[in-house]
Formats: structure tokens, C-alpha cells, sequence
């Protein structure tokens, strides 16, 4: 996987590797450390089966979102929503991580996933936190997606496959 600008990361060793889904929310949310104005509320499906990814660079992704969720509410405080569950066709893990914030504007959401682009310019984000999510996740055949919505916040969707055998 050469072409992930950003990457330090080795994937094919990074595959061989199995992650605990719920494991790496809570670490990530414990790291993110929300303020008292914000609210958290998690419902992670318990006994979901292991994503094969290291579980440092899933709980990496979890982390950038998070902390990117953190920084939309820092003013106004709100509410953040972190769900895990297994699809309806039992081969992926679905975590949606939603929050109150600001949201994102529609004219960023095109680029979102790009490197570079960042809605944080004036406050040193670098735009670089989505783009390596999107594409360690695109080179496990997964996914992240923003889900299109006029209403206030972001709502992310990260698909993550699990392994042929773990399928049930």
C-alpha cells in the first residue's frame, strides 16, 4: 500500500492482526477525554466479532473522528453518539459515531476525504485524519462515509469487513 501518503503504516502486517470492535471505541473515547458539556452515549453490540486490522490504527481511526466530533462541539457542548453493531448481512462491523456540533459544510463534504482538506484551517488542522481513515479502511474493503443530512452535526459510518471464516 504504498500510495497512502500518509503511511507509516505497513497494511499487510497491520491485516494479519485482529481488533476488538468495542475495545478500540472505549480506548479511543477514553483518549479523546470529552469536557462535561458533552454527552456521550454509547450502545456497542456486545460480543461482536474481531475486525482483522491492528488495533492501533482502528482505534487511530475511531480516535480522528472522535476528536474531530470533540472540537465541532468545544463552544456549545452537545451530544456524541458511538454505536457498534454487526450488518444485517453479518459480514461487516458497523460503527456510527454521530455528533451535535456545527456540522459539516456542504461545500467541504466533497472533498472530505482528501488529503489536505480540512474545515479547521485557522486553527491548525492539517486535513490529513480523514483521508488515512478513508484509505486504511478502503484497503481492508471497508469504508467511511459521511451520511447526507441538512440537520446540525455529523454523522460518520464506518463500515469494517470481517474476515471470510468469522462470517456467520
Amino acid at each position: 500500500m504504498a500510495s497512502l501518503l500518509t503511511s507509516p503504516y505497513n497494511l499487510d502486517e497491520a491485516t494479519k492482526k485482529s481488533a476488538d470492535v468495542n475495545t478500540a471505541l472505549e480506548s479511543a473515547l477514553e483518549s479523546v477525554n470529552f469536557p462535561k458539556n458533552i454527552d456521550v452515549i454509547t450502545n456497542l453490540q456486545p460480543s461482536l466479532l474481531l475486525a482483522q486490522l491492528d488495533p492501533f490504527l482502528l482505534k487511530d481511526i475511531f480516535f480522528n473522528v472522535m476528536k474531530n466530533a470533540k472540537e465541532a462541539m468545544a463552544n456549545e457542548g452537545g451530544q456524541l453518539q458511538v454505536i457498534s453493531k454487526l450488518s444485517s448481512t453479518r459480514s461487516d462491523i458497523l460503527v456510527t459515531i454521530a455528533d451535535s456540533g456545527q456540522g459539516i459544510p456542504r461545500e467541504m463534504r466533497e472533498k472530505l476525504f482528501k488529503p489536505f482538506s480540512s474545515t479547521k484551517s485557522s486553527t491548525g488542522g492539517m486535513g490529513m485524519a480523514l483521508f488515512n481513515a478513508y484509505n486504511i479502511l478502503q484497503a481492508i474493503g471497508g469504508n467511511i462515509t459521511l451520511e447526507d443530512s441538512d440537520e446540525p452535526g455529523a454523522r460518520f459510518i464506518i463500515r469494517i469487513p470481517l474476515p471470510p471464516l468469522q462470517v456467520k
